[in-house]
């Protein structure tokens, strides 16, 4: 009765999956890496006709002296953009995985081969069809930064603005919208599998693909980027990009250039007493007001987000994740 049960439940999930090609990667990376049990306990075998045994022969044995949270990294690595930010996102989250787990995922970068400026021009010219050269006087074609989800590049404006461009690597965005579909439904076999999580894996996973769609939609960042410079637009040591919507789409944004430096970059021991003191002062201000003050906050304000302007004052830079607090919970 209970196996009846669970065929019955992967058939009825299995209509919900689109793309079984990639549904059978992330199942082929999951028992490379040793995880065939997470495969084979919760059935997701079954959703493309697999048996036990071949899931068993996936399993590659160089591997296996690796602790859980290295494969489990590397896992996320090898699926790309969309699970690497999963993991990016977890590394802050030790709530919902074991500390280890977190502090092995902090490791994982989004940094990336940059793609060729040429695949960047045609999806410019694409977004901005007919005025992409009354729009911008020049634009470098060497990305001074490369991630998973996108790529900056430095600009001009024809106004004569200097800016960044943050472009959404091409084929993002459907990968992402593929991959979070594919995670809702897997989140459905795992909630009914096992009951003491303490949690609920289709609440995390519709909080995750909320997360990740905003941050294919690069107009809800310039949103999100607006209203905290809108918040902080009277403070004189707390600053936010300005957001150029004429040259905005769903898959570019446009924001001033800061002349500043990542406090990720920075040698503290170069800093006097009082410059990190400032620094310490204006980083509480920030936060603090968004939180309690303002209810919507910066989400990922890791050191590399955070730009060290002249005499302390700092720069908040890549909106893309950002949270609310409701008025009671900020009292």
């Amino acid at each position: 009765h209970e196996s009846l049960l669970s065929t019955m439940k992967i058939s009825s999930i299995k209509r919900t999956f689109q793309n079984t090609k990639r549904l059978a990667e992330i199942l082929k990376v999951l028992s490379t890496f040793g995880f065939r049990e997470v495969i084979t306990d919760t059935g997701l075998h079954r959703l493309l006709g697999k048996t036990r045994e071949d899931i068993e022969d996936d399993q590659v044995l160089q591997y296996q002296d690796l602790t859980r949270p290295v494969r489990a990294r590397m896992v996320l690595e090898t699926l790309g953009p969309t699970f690497i930010k999963i993991g990016q996102i977890l590394s802050t989250r030790p709530d919902l995985i074991p500390p280890e787990w977190a502090e092995e995922f902090t490791t994982l970068q989004g940094n990336v081969s940059p793609v060729a400026f040429e695949q960047i021009h045609r999806l410019l010219e694409a977004e901005f069809p007919g005025r992409l050269d009354s729009l911008f006087e020049s634009i470098d074609e060497l990305p001074c930064a490369a991630a998973s989800m996108a790529q900056v590049h430095r600009a001009r404006l024809s106004t004569g603005e200097r800016v960044v461009l943050k472009v959404l690597r091409p084929g993002n965005r459907q990968r992402v919208e593929e991959d979070v579909s594919l995670l809702e439904g897997i989140a459905q076999i795992v909630e009914q599998y096992f009951s003491d999580l303490g949690y609920s894996p289709i609440e995390v996973a519709n909080e995750f693909s909320r997360e990740l769609l905003r941050e294919v939609n690069l107009v809800q960042e310039g949103q999100a980027t607006d209203r905290l410079r809108r918040y902080f637009e009277d403070d004189s040591e707390v600053f936010f990009p300005k957001v150029y919507w004429q040259a905005t789409t769903r898959n570019v944004l446009t924001l001033e250039e800061i002349k500043g430096t990542p406090l990720s970059l920075i040698d503290t021991n170069d800093l006097s007493y009082e410059i990190r003191r400032k620094i310490v002062a204006n980083a509480t201000k920030a936060v603090f007001k968004q939180c309690l003050k303002f209810g919507f906050f910066h989400a990922d304000p890791h050191p590399g987000n955070i730009f060290l302007l002249e005499q302390g004052k700092l720069c908040f830079i890549d909106c893309g994740m950002t949270g609310h607090l409701d008025k009671k919970t900020a009292e």
